[in-house]
């Protein structure tokens, strides 16, 4: 859903979401790999710039209420990948949608979509994995 622009902001406030909390885990790091493949710039030569919290936001005031649905639920879905989201990751997901202009409600819809979609997906893999 997102261009190339908006790609690489969504890498930027990546990036910035996962330092909320002082650690990058690994869980994380690895998410953060899927996102760069499925944006297409794994193997590219895009780095990280270091963008302000500000700058990346700035980067979608253009964009889609949709567009900027996607990027709360894909962020909640890296900082989830512990299976857990602190109480300073979920101030920092608040303050994304309160730049988005995203409502609490829906907020809280989407974080508790992200984690239930996460859930399942591991409860899917395991039955697929699962030996007769």
């Amino acid at each position: 859903m997102l261009n190339d622009n908006e790609g690489k902001a969504f890498m930027e406030l990546a990036v910035l979401a996962m330092k909320v909390n002082g650690q990058e885990k690994e869980c994380e790091k690895a998410e953060l790999e899927v996102y760069l493949t499925e944006l297409g710039l794994a193997d590219s030569s895009y780095k990280v710039k270091g963008l302000s919290f500000e700058d990346a936001v700035s980067a979608f005031k253009h964009s889609s209420v949709p567009v900027k649905r996607c990027v709360i639920l894909e962020i909640c879905g890296i900082l989830y990948a512990d299976k857990e989201i602190d109480s300073d990751e979920l101030k920092w997901v608040n303050n994304l949608a309160n730049s988005f202009k995203i409502d609490k409600s829906e907020t809280e819809r989407l974080i508790r979509w992200s984690k239930d979609f996460s859930d399942f997906l591991e409860v899917g893999l395991m039955y697929i994995n699962a030996k007769s």
